[in-house]
């Protein structure tokens, strides 16, 4: 007894013999396979075999006006009662939101629910949920998170959410090299400084001269300064314009960081190329040329260089910085992460 499922008869020891351990404990004594198996987040019937799960995502739309503080959930299905680990699909009909520190209400039942961003009360103003919008909500038991950027248009990035994450608690301090001008990727430097990638001021030539004798860390924090106001040397910022991950200056960032993108892949990861140091967590940007610095294409042979991940490039306008920045070099043969 206890271990019937495991043991083939004659009826079904040919499909057992197919199965791998792990897909086997799964066969019923008749052959067939159990059909109950878990559902991602689903409340289920008790488990037994053949039972109906719950799912988890539903689609709702909300034609609430732009003005009401609660937001009324229509167009779930019949009979649908909230749990916690529900996502819904919102999709806003009645136009773009303008009211601060909104609610869900499901149905015709009067329990507001709180909408969350970040973990905060959303504070959405203009241009948040815009007109025909879908987002997702996560429900934690009390409140609505929303899983992904509120807003159809943001100049100063105050919400700072999925896809765009600021600096704005952090002290970041300028180097007593040179200042920090507009669109500009920092690094941060041995000494835990920060300097910009590029030695001169802005401008949308691509022939840019490159700080190849900035030491950066291979493991420091990497930032897009997005603002028009220069950072003097040995200055403190705690701007909301220091961006940790970027999408919505990408043609500045392609245009004054990136001295163009004429020798990018299309669809694929940039690295920044650096020159190890005594230290091999310190390196210095390739000099090689105004753009050798940066590339789309991974080495096929050991050059003794690393290569950090930078961000995603699309296409001739889309540049995507992430938030974190692995490190790799071509070693016994493969491209692998870096020092390992």
């Amino acid at each position: 007894m206890g271990n019937e499922l495991n043991t083939p008869d004659a009826g079904r020891a040919e499909l057992y013999d197919t199965m791998s351990p792990k897909a086997a404990k799964w066969l019923l004594p008749d052959g067939s396979l159990v059909s109950a198996l878990p559902v991602l987040g689903g409340s289920g019937t008790g488990g037994e075999p053949g039972g109906v799960k719950r799912p988890v995502l539903y689609n709702a739309s909300c034609a609430t006006e732009p003005a009401e503080v609660v937001k009324k959930l229509v167009g779930l299905p019949e009979g649908y009662e909230l749990e916690m680990g529900d996502i819904l699909m919102v999709l806003f009909t009645g136009g773009t939101n303008t009211a601060v520190a909104c609610k869900f209400t499901i149905g015709e039942e009067e329990t507001e629910y709180p909408i969350l961003f970040n973990g905060l009360v959303t504070n959405a103003t203009a241009s948040a949920w815009k007109l025909n919008g879908l987002f997702p909500f996560y429900f934690d038991g009390e409140n609505f998170n929303q899983l992904c950027y509120a807003k159809e248009a943001d100049s100063n990035t105050t919400y700072t959410g999925f896809f765009d994450q600021n600096l704005a608690s952090m002290k970041l301090v300028v180097s007593g090299s040179r200042t920090i001008d507009r669109y500009q990727l920092v690094l941060e430097k041995s000494d835990g400084t920060f300097e910009k990638v590029l030695t001169g001021n802005y401008s949308t030539s691509k022939t840019k001269a490159v700080n190849t004798a900035g030491e950066f860390k291979v493991d420091g924090l990497m930032w897009y300064y997005a603002t028009t106001t220069a950072l003097a040397a040995n200055a403190v910022s705690t701007a909301t314009t220091n961006h940790r991950q970027q999408t919505h200056q990408a043609a500045n960032f392609i245009t004054y960081t990136l001295n163009g993108e004429d020798h990018l892949t299309p669809y694929s990861w940039v690295y920044l190329v650096g020159i190890p140091q005594a230290d091999p967590m310190v390196f210095k940007l390739d000099p090689g040329s105004i753009t050798s610095w940066y590339t789309t294409a991974k080495p096929t042979v050991e050059d003794g260089k690393v290569y950090i991940r930078l961000g995603y490039y699309s296409d001739g306008t889309t540049f995507s910085l992430f938030a974190d920045h692995p490190a790799y070099w071509f070693k016994d043969g493969l491209f692998r992460p870096y020092l390992t």
